[in-house]
C-alpha cells in the first residue's frame, strides 16, 4: 500500500480496536482467493473429513457430499449449481439462519480451476422443505442442502473444497449495529473448517 498524500487525523483507539478484526478478515479472504490458500494446511484452517461435525458456534453442520448440475433457462445465462448436502442443528435458544455472502458460513473452491464462490443466500432446503429459512432451537439434527452458483465455464471435477466459517456473537460496528446489540458475525480469530467433498454430476436441468 502507498503512503497517504494528505495528513489524516488519527482515529480514536477504541474505533481502531473495533475495526481491526474486519481488516484481518479482508486480508485472509484476499489471500485465500489470490494465493490459493483455501486448500493448504496452515494455522488459519482446520481440515475435517466428510461427515465430521463442523461447529460454527451458532450452528453445527456436517457436510457429506456435493452434487453439480448444469442449469439452463431461456431467460438467463446458464450456470452450474453445486449443492452441499449434509445436516445442521441449532444448539442455541432461538431460531437461526445460516449466514450468506462473503462473511457467511460457506465458501467453495474448485480445485481444478481455482474458482472460488460463496453461498449468496436463497435455495436452502432444510429437512426437505424449500420454504424453511431458519433452523429451530432444540439441537435437533435436520438434513440440509445449500446451493452455490458457479459460472458456466465450470467443469465438474471429482471433488470440491469447502470452507465453513466459525462465528461469534458480537456487536458489529461495521454494519451500523453499535450500541450493545449483538449479532452472529464471522470470527476473525477462529480458523475456518476445510472439508473436501466428493462431487456427483446430475443431469442438466431447465430453470
Amino acid at each position: 500500500m502507498g503512503s497517504y498524500i494528505y495528513p489524516m487525523k488519527a482515529a480514536p483507539a477504541s474505533r481502531i480496536l473495533r475495526w481491526w478484526p474486519w481488516a484481518v478478515i479482508a486480508l485472509v479472504v484476499a489471500l485465500v482467493v489470490g494465493l490459493g490458500g483455501l486448500d493448504r494446511r496452515s494455522d488459519r484452517n482446520v481440515v475435517a473429513a466428510p461427515g465430521e461435525e463442523l461447529d460454527s458456534h451458532d450452528l453445527v453442520f456436517t457436510l457429506s457430499r456435493a452434487t453439480a448440475q448444469h442449469v439452463t433457462s431461456p431467460y438467463a445465462e446458464p450456470y452450474w449449481e453445486l449443492a452441499l448436502l449434509g445436516t445442521v442443528r441449532n444448539p442455541q435458544d432461538e431460531d437461526l439462519a445460516p449466514i450468506s455472502g462473503s462473511y457467511g458460513h460457506f465458501a467453495l473452491k474448485d480445485p481444478g480451476s481455482g474458482t472460488v464462490e460463496v453461498w449468496t443466500g436463497g435455495g436452502l432446503i432444510v429437512d426437505g422443505d424449500p420454504l424453511r429459512t431458519t433452523i429451530p432451537p432444540g439441537n435437533l439434527t435436520m438434513t440440509l442442502s445449500v446451493p452455490v452458483r458457479f459460472p458456466d465455464t465450470y467443469v465438474p471435477g471429482p471433488t470440491i473444497l469447502v470452507a465453513v466459517a466459525q462465528m461469534e456473537y458480537t456487536d458489529n460496528v461495521v454494519l451500523g449495529l453499535d450500541g450493545g446489540e449483538r449479532h452472529w458475525n464471522i470470527d476473525s480469530a477462529a480458523p475456518p473448517w476445510l472439508v473436501t467433498l466428493p462431487v456427483t454430476e446430475l443431469p442438466e436441468r431447465r430453470g
